[in-house]
C-alpha cells in the first residue's frame, strides 16, 4: 500500500535528504514551529519576527534551546525604513497592507501601522556567530520576494527554501507574493520548485524550492569545459611557441654551422695568404740578393762596358723587370696583409656572433625544458579535472535518484491536497450552515427583543414582579459575567492554541465561539422573558 505524506512529513523526508546544519525562519510568530524543529534536532536556528509582542513570546518558546536565537527584526530587500501593518488576524501582519488581502480574507483590516527600520537577511545572518553554514530557510511571510532579494549571500549556500506564496494570483498580483514571481526569482538563483501545498485558505500556500544541482552541475561543467578549453588553447600556444623556438634554434644551429664552416674557410684562406706572403718574401730576398750580385757584376763589367754593352743593357732590362716584379710582389703582399687584417676582424666578429648564438641556444634550451615541465603540470591538472568531472557525474546520478523520489512524494502530496480540498469544501458547507443558524438566532433575538419592549409597557403594573425579575436578572448578570469570564479564558486558550493550529482551525474555533455566545444570549433572553407572567 502506497503511503501518503503530509506536508510536514514531506519536509521531514527532505530533511533526511538534505540534513540541516542550520535553519533561519523569517516570520516565526510566537514559535509554533519550534516543536517541529526540536523534533528534527536542528543544531542551530535563527528565528526572526517583526511584531514585538510575538517576538517576546518567541523568545520564551525557545529559551530551552541554547543554540537557537530569536530576533525582533523587520526584513526587506534593503536597509531603510518601511511600514509594518498589524492586521486583525495576527498571522497576516507584515509589510503587505491587510486590505490588499481583502479578496482572500473577508473582513481583514488594519489595526495599527508602525514605521520600522528594515534590514536584510544577509545583514541579519552576518551578525550571527555561526560556525556551521545555515542551509535551510523558511520565509513564512507575505510578501516573500523582498526578503529573498535581500538574501543573495544566503541563497548562494542554502539547500532548501520554503516560502509562503499566493497560489491564486488572480486575487493578488504584482506584490511580490505570487508563486510565479518567486519561482522566476529563485530559478535565476539556481533553485527549482519541487512541490507546493495549499493552506486552509486555498488561495494561499507554501512552496518548497530545492537547489537545482543539475543546472548547477551543468554550469560547473561548462565552466570547467571552458577552463579546459582555455588551458588546451594555452597548451597549444605554448606548444606552437615551443615548436617555433625549436625551429628557430635549429635555424640558428644551421647558421652557426654555416658560419663555422665559413670561419674555417676564412682561416684556410688566411693560412694560404700567409704562405703566399712567406713565398713572396723569400722571392723578394732572393731577388734582392740577385740584384746585389748583379750590381757586383756591373761594377766588374764596367771596365768591359763597351764590349759587353749589349749584355749590360740586357742585364739592366732584366734588373728593371725583376724590380718591377719585386714592386708588384710588395704591393701584392701589402694587399694580402690588408685582406688578412679584414679577415681577422671578420673572424673575431663571427666568433662573437657564434658566442651570442650559443647563449641564445642555451636560453632556448632552458625555455624548452620549462615548457616541457609546464606541459606536464597542465597534463596533471587535466587528469585532476577529469577525476572531478567523474565525481560530479556520480553526484548528478545521485541527484537524479533524489529527484525521482521527490517526484513520487510530490504525486502523493497532490493526492493528499485533493483529499484536503474535499475536506475544506465539506467544512465550508458546515460553516455556511452555521452562518445560517446564527442568522436565524439573530432573528429570534430581534423578535424576543421586540416582545420584551412590549412587556416593558406593563412594568408599572408589575413592579413587584419587576423586583423579582431584577433579582433574577442580577443572578443572570452574574451568570453572564461568569460565562464572559469563562469565554475570556477560552479566548485566551484559543489565542494560545492559535500558535499551534492553522488559520482554518482558528477560524472554525472563532465561529464555534460566536455560536456559543449567541446561544447563551438567546437562552438568557428566553429565560428572562419566560419568567415574566403572561408569556
Amino acid at each position: 500500500m502506497q503511503k501518503t505524506f503530509s506536508f510536514p512529513d514531506w519536509l521531514d523526508y527532505l530533511r533526511r535528504l538534505m540534513p540541516i546544519s542550520g535553519l533561519v525562519h523569517v516570520g516565526a510568530g510566537a514559535g509554533m514551529d519550534s516543536v517541529r524543529y526540536a523534533k528534527w534536532s536542528v543544531p542551530r536556528a535563527a528565528l526572526i519576527e517583526a511584531d514585538d509582542a510575538l517576538a517576546n513570546k518567541l523568545a520564551v518558546a525557545i529559551k530551552d534551546y541554547p543554540t537557537w536565537s530569536s530576533h525582533a527584526a523587520f526584513l526587506g530587500d534593503k536597509e531603510g525604513e518601511s511600514t509594518f501593518y498589524l492586521a486583525s488576524h495576527a498571522n497576516e501582519s507584515g509589510a503587505l497592507k491587510p486590505e490588499d488581502l481583502g479578496r482572500i480574507w473577508r473582513n481583514l483590516r488594519t489595526v495599527e501601522e508602525r514605521a520600522l527600520r528594515t534590514s536584510t537577511l544577509d545583514a541579519m545572518l552576518g551578525e550571527l556567530d555561526t560556525t556551521e553554514p545555515i542551509n535551510w530557510g523558511v520565509i513564512d511571510c507575505l510578501p516573500a520576494l523582498p526578503v529573498l532579494r535581500g538574501a543573495d549571500g544566503f541563497l548562494a549556500q542554502a539547500d532548501i527554501i520554503v516560502a509562503r506564496v499566493v497560489l491564486d494570483e488572480t486575487l493578488l498580483s504584482d506584490q511580490g507574493c505570487g508563486k510565479s514571481e518567486v519561482d522566476r526569482f529563485l530559478e535565476t538563483c539556481g533553485y527549482r520548485c519541487v512541490a507546493s501545498e495549499e493552506e486552509h485558505q486555498p488561495a494561499l500556500g507554501r512552496a518548497v524550492y530545492l537547489r537545482d544541482w543539475k543546472a548547477l552541475f551543468a554550469t560547473t561543467c561548462a565552466t570547467q569545459r571552458k577552463l579546459a578549453f582555455d588551458q588546451e588553447a594555452q597548451i597549444k600556444q605554448h606548444s606552437q611557441a615551443h615548436d617555433e623556438l625549436s625551429k628557430l634554434a635549429t635555424d640558428r644551429l644551421v647558421q652557426v654551422e654555416k658560419l663555422s664552416q665559413a670561419c674555417e674557410e676564412q682561416s684556410k684562406r688566411v693560412a694560404d695568404a700567409h704562405t703566399q706572403v712567406a713565398q713572396l718574401t723569400q722571392a723578394r730576398d732572393e731577388q734582392a740578393k740577385l740584384a746585389a750580385d748583379r750590381q757586383a757584376q756591373v761594377q766588374k763589367l764596367t771596365q768591359v762596358r763597351d764590349e759587353q754593352a749589349k749584355q749590360v743593357a740586357d742585364a739592366h732590362a732584366q734588373v728593371e723587370q725583376l724590380t718591377q716584379a719585386r714592386d708588384e710582389q710588395a704591393k701584392l703582399a701589402a694587399d694580402r696583409q690588408a685582406q688578412v687584417q679584414k679577415l681577422i676582424q671578420a673572424s673575431d666578429e663571427q666568433t662573437r656572433q657564434v658566442s651570442d648564438f650559443h647563449a641564445q641556444v642555451s636560453q632556448l634550451t632552458q625555455a624548452r625544458d620549462e615548457q616541457a615541465k609546464l606541459a606536464a603540470d597542465r597534463q596533471a591538472q587535466v587528469q585532476k579535472l577529469t577525476q572531478v568531472r567523474d565525481e560530479q557525474a556520480k553526484q548528478v546520478a545521485d541527484a537524479h535518484a533524489q529527484v525521482a523520489q521527490l517526484t513520487q512524494a510530490h504525486d502523493e502530496q497532490a493526492k493528499l491536497a485533493a483529499d484536503r480540498q474535499a475536506q475544506v469544501q465539506k467544512l465550508a458547507q458546515v460553516r455556511d450552515e452555521q452562518t445560517r443558524q446564527v442568522a436565524d438566532a439573530h432573528a429570534q433575538v430581534q423578535q424576543l427583543t421586540q416582545a420584551r419592549d412590549e412587556q416593558a409597557k406593563l412594568a408599572a403594573e408589575r413592579q413587584t414582579q419587576i423586583e423579582a425579575l431584577t433579582h433574577a436578572r442580577d443572578e443572570q448578570a452574574k451568570l453572564v459575567t461568569e460565562q464572559q469570564r469563562q469565554l475570556d479564558e477560552a479566548r485566551l486558550k484559543l489565542e494560545q492554541m492559535e500558535v499551534q493550529n492553522s488559520a482554518f482551525a482558528t477560524h472554525q474555533t472563532l465561529l464555534r465561539d460566536e455560536l456559543v455566545r449567541a446561544e447563551a444570549q438567546i437562552d438568557l433572553i428566553k429565560d428572562v422573558l419566560l419568567r415574566e407572567p403572561g408569556l
